[in-house]
């Protein structure tokens, strides 16, 4: 069984960064998606898209009255998850312009900042170099 490189403490951080914004990416789809089944069982379909879900919390809809503060309670964590995954998302970004070894990988054709910081670190550049030279 072959064992992985150790990681230096910079590269666990990029590691920590990605997977925690995978986690609050997952977590903002399941409510978007809970709150949508939500409108759906009083007839209010919302298109899949952050805008159309956006929209329906905050028109006025023919939800029952007592079912208002739920809708609230749960507009108000949409609106915290999604505040964290962009604070995530732009210390990730910062973290990965400051790594030598992901800016090596972005300066390849079709590789974002995201992707960079989550390719395993030992083999990054390698990796994309055979994918491209295939």
């Amino acid at each position: 069984m072959p064992f992985s490189p150790v990681k230096n403490i910079e590269q666990q951080i990029l590691q920590t960064f990605t997977v925690s914004r995978q986690f609050l990416d997952k977590q903002l789809t399941q409510l978007g998606n809970h709150i949508r089944a939500l409108f759906y069982e009083y007839g209010i379909t919302i298109p899949r898209s952050k805008i159309a879900l956006k929209g329906a919390l905050t028109e006025r809809n023919d939800l029952p009255e007592v079912l208002l503060p739920l809708v609230n309670v749960l507009k108000a964590q949409y609106q915290q998850i999604e505040q964290s995954l962009n604070k995530v998302t732009k210390n990730l970004e910062l973290l990965v312009s400051q790594n030598e070894q992901c800016q090596r990988v972005i300066a390849l054709e079709g590789v974002g900042v995201l992707g960079a910081a989550g390719l395993p670190p030992a083999n990054a550049v390698s990796t994309v170099l055979l994918r491209k030279v295939k």
